[in-house]
């Protein structure tokens, strides 16, 4: 009896560039520099339609997943969007029922929520205009609660505060 060996190839955790671009692992890698990066509560990545943004933060969100390194929630925001909308999308995307009918009140329960969550990372996907966190709910700047979000309009990331050095901008392919 002949012995065959197959040597099984672990799944690698990069995308092949020929499918995505060539600076996909590149925008993968800074990604989780700014995610480790303890002064970076807002990151930014903007570009065209159909550049791949939605892919990187999808992408982002399988690998959070696998290593567990953050807990996570990815709400789609879209052109018309509410305050309201996005708390009730964003509270039963961390698992939270909001009762209250009041915005104010359900910013205070979804920040308290979330703040209690030690390493979230919260994306926010297609946001095409400012959005006021603090009217949300959402805290930045404790328990290690970071924010992705993804939009066409690169004055979008500068009005939500991401700093210069932490918005990625998505190149088109060649």
């Amino acid at each position: 009896i002949q012995e065959v060996h197959i040597q099984m190839k672990q799944k690698s955790s990069e995308l092949p560039n020929d499918l995505v671009g060539e600076n996909f692992n590149r925008n993968i890698e800074q990604m989780w520099e700014l995610l480790g990066d303890d002064q970076v509560f807002i990151i930014g990545i903007h570009g065209m339609a159909g550049v791949g943004k939605t892919a990187l933060v999808t992408y982002i969100e399988n690998d959070i997943t696998r290593k567990g390194s953050f807990k996570h929630a990815v709400v789609t925001v879209s052109q018309v969007f509410s305050i309201f909308k996005l708390q009730n999308d964003i509270a039963n995307r961390i698992g939270m029922t909001p009762d209250e009918d009041d915005e104010r009140m359900r910013a205070i329960k979804l920040s308290l929520v979330l703040e209690r969550k030690e390493k979230t990372v919260l994306i926010l996907d297609d946001v095409w205009k400012n959005i006021d966190l603090q009217k949300v709910g959402v805290p930045l700047r404790v328990n290690g609660i970071k924010l992705i979000l993804t939009s066409r309009l690169e004055h979008v990331c500068h009005q939500m505060d991401c700093l210069p050095n932490s918005i990625i901008w998505m190149e088109p392919l060649s």
